[in-house]
């Protein structure tokens, strides 16, 4: 179904699709009948979209970051070490005072940056340096009922997994 052949993929009536922000922009536009987790309002909306592109770039700077070392087991360079921290100091301003990423309401943006954020409680990064990014990941790991479910692995499972992924990277960085 999935020409990538990755995850994830749906099925709706029919339509296939894939990549996780097309899937969440797909149902909301579809079944969100509030219109609050993808706001509808243009501008609502762009500042919505605006995390989403956002969230690549977080990934980018965490894959060499975090995930190098934790996962990998190899030390980052400096000079990526010094853009993963330019990346989360704007994105401790970014978030500000707002409950949520865009304000007072939950949307797919928190939801998609929250799985990516999840590497950094992963990797135990301690975010005292970044005190708006600690509370808003805080107050979604423990708010949202079905976090644990989705997030939280069997620790045997965690080390089956972090060794294949550190082979693998090994193989990707060296």
């Amino acid at each position: 179904m999935n020409p990538s052949h990755s995850i994830p993929t749906i099925v709706d009536e029919g339509f296939v699709l894939w990549e996780s922000r097309a899937i969440m922009q797909y149902l909301c536009n579809k079944y969100d009948v509030s219109g609050t987790l993808y706001p509808r309002e243009p501008k609502k909306r762009a500042i919505v979209d605006r995390w989403l592109n956002f969230d690549i770039t977080l990934m980018g700077s965490y894959k060499y970051g975090v995930m190098m070392k934790a996962f990998g087991g190899a030390d980052p360079p400096e000079d990526k070490i010094i853009a993963m921290k330019n990346n989360l100091k704007l994105f401790d301003q970014l978030i500000g005072d707002n409950k949520y990423l865009t304000g007072d309401d939950l949307t797919i943006a928190d939801l998609a940056l929250l799985v990516t954020n999840s590497a950094l409680l992963l990797a135990n990064v301690d975010l005292s340096e970044y005190p708006n990014v600690k509370r808003w990941l805080t107050s979604l790991t423990t708010g949202l009922p079905y976090f644990t479910e989705f997030n939280v692995f069997d620790p045997k499972e965690m080390e089956v997994w972090v060794a294949k992924s550190q082979a693998y990277l090994k193989r990707q960085f060296n």
